[in-house]
């Protein structure tokens, strides 16, 4: 079959143009949806997590340093005048005191010694000194002066044996029947019981019970003996 050259190439251009895109038409745009990331390369061993730091325990001493006092304690005796405090209880008590038994005991006698004599270069240990001869009664303040008085450098350093003093002298007072009337009051605020209370006001004249009396209004948050510490 013969075929016209000139036949045949406009049969082929009319082809073509039939099979491409119209003219004016925008170019026709393919969706390639995306493609899953390539998971992780597995790894023959296995590391655990890290650990998260330790906690760091706080100092306390930073905020109590002479360990008695809490900041509702902010305006009493500095830890530097108290010296250096060893009780590790923070509860500067004296053990083992005798109280006297006789029936009429009375402490309403005394002579207190002079507190400049004990060791003044910690101001705490003249200034408590002087308390006790102010609050209480007079022996009971005689045997309190006389054992500030009487101790070393290294005794007076530690502000627990001075509050001891004070302790101990209150300790062997008279049981006064005059005191379970402020400490009816005072043991409820304190949460106490009335004979701890009879024990430490017992010795204390009337000036150291009205003290003790407001101290316990106050809220006694840390116990009767934070107000004997107080006065």
């Amino acid at each position: 079959m013969k075929v016209d050259r000139q036949s045949f190439l406009l049969a082929a251009a009319a082809l073509a143009a039939s099979c491409g895109p119209s003219p004016g038409a925008p170019p026709t745009t393919v969706a390639i949806p995306p493609q899953p990331s390539a998971a992780p390369a597995e790894t023959s061993e296995w590391s655990p997590p890290p650990k998260p730091p330790a906690p760091v325990a706080e100092d306390s001493s930073r905020r109590f340093p002479n360990n008695l006092r809490a900041p509702a304690d902010e305006g009493l005796a500095s830890p530097v005048d108290e010296g250096l405090a060893v009780d590790a209880g923070g509860m500067c008590r004296a053990k083992n005191v005798k109280r006297p038994v006789a029936a009429a005991c009375s402490d309403d006698v005394g002579k207190p010694g002079d507190c400049k004599k004990a060791n003044c270069s910690l101001q705490f240990v003249c200034t408590q000194c002087e308390a006790y001869k102010k609050y209480f009664k007079p022996r009971v303040a005689e045997r309190a002066v006389a054992c500030i008085v009487g101790q070393t450098r290294n005794q007076a350093r530690d502000g627990c044996r001075t509050y001891q003093c004070g302790d101990e002298a209150l300790g062997g007072a008279c049981l006064d029947a005059a005191a379970d009337v402020p400490c009816r009051a005072i043991a409820k605020s304190c949460k106490t019981s009335l004979d701890e209370c009879r024990g430490l006001l017992s010795g204390m004249n009337a000036a150291g019970r009205a003290k003790m009396s407001a101290c316990a209004a106050q809220g006694c948050s840390y116990g009767l003996w934070s107000c004997v510490e107080s006065l």
